[in-house]
């Protein structure tokens, strides 16, 4: 037995669960593609481990930018993204039905900007723990670069706000059948991006433990401080300073949002003083 729903007649969630008690599927069809409800749900969420590189663009809503100088903006950042990964044997051209374990990597756009996920890295031992970072600066890198030569369009110049992660979280198929990312490791790399300023890469925990043993990434490149997230979390997080680093365009300056470890420990600094949470348990003040 099969239900239809219209666009145009109202159908509450009760309605739903209602009909899904009783044993029957839902079909919506707005146009000539069918989408029945259960057959996402029949789609087990496949575990994986996930290389989170986060950015936005910074100010983007800025009243001075124009729906003309918004959509530049966008097309740009895409390019940049785009011409510094595709250098890497797990960049892929093939559109989103390609296998999932031999899917190296995945954009999800979010309006402003995008998360970039790294997936199954065991398969290309040649990209070590650096590749995230490396895929951050590059990305800076470019949009400094851009900026520099941009001289005609003032209002289509622009900088980011970059975070990475790496967890264990689900791949899924969203609305648009298209792979997608859930997990506590992507809600955390939006977290620390939103932290951060024009310009600045800031890493999580695990992060920083993987890069700290690299020559490259090694101590006295990064800087330790605790940010405010929301549902008043607290985090650790390290700000990348590099060496040299500001002929990039990079922003080695203390985050305007951060906390330093004696402030960590003033529970003056807290808004509501209500949970303290650095990769473990919560515990109440």
């Amino acid at each position: 037995m099969g239900l239809r729903a219209s666009l145009f007649k109202e159908f509450t969630m009760n309605d739903y669960e209602q009909q899904q008690n009783a044993g029957i599927t839902l079909t919506i069809q707005p146009s000539t593609t069918r989408w029945r409800a259960n057959e996402a749900s029949s789609i087990a969420a496949t575990p994986i481990q996930v290389k989170y590189i986060f950015l936005d663009v910074a100010d983007f809503t800025n009243p001075c930018r124009t729906t003309e100088d918004q959509t530049a903006i966008v097309q740009t950042l895409n390019c940049i993204v785009t011409s510094s990964v595709a250098g890497y044997e797990f960049y892929s051209h093939e559109d989103e039905y390609i296998l999932r374990e031999e899917k190296g990597m995945i954009f999800l756009p979010t309006g402003d900007g995008m998360c970039i996920a790294l997936l199954n890295l065991a398969k290309y031992p040649e990209y070590n723990d650096n590749v995230n970072m490396d895929i951050a600066l590059s990305i800076v890198e470019s949009i400094n670069n851009y900026n520099k030569n941009n001289t005609q369009w003032k209002n289509r110049k622009f900088k980011v706000r970059i975070g990475l992660n790496e967890h264990k979280d689900n791949m899924v198929l969203d609305i648009n059948r298209k792979l997608n990312i859930v997990g506590y490791g992507i809600n955390m790399a939006s977290r620390i991006m939103n932290l951060a300023d024009c310009n600045q890469i800031l890493v999580g925990e695990p992060v920083f433990n993987d890069l700290k043993n690299h020559e490259k990434y090694s101590e006295g490149k990064f800087e330790e401080y605790y940010g405010i997230v929301k549902h008043d979390y607290i985090i650790k997080f390290y700000q990348f300073i590099g060496e040299h680093k500001n002929d990039i365009g990079l922003n080695t300056e203390k985050p305007r949002n951060s906390l330093s470890l004696l402030q960590y420990k003033d529970s003056s600094y807290y808004p509501t003083k209500k949970w303290s949470v650095i990769y473990r348990e919560t515990t109440e003040h």
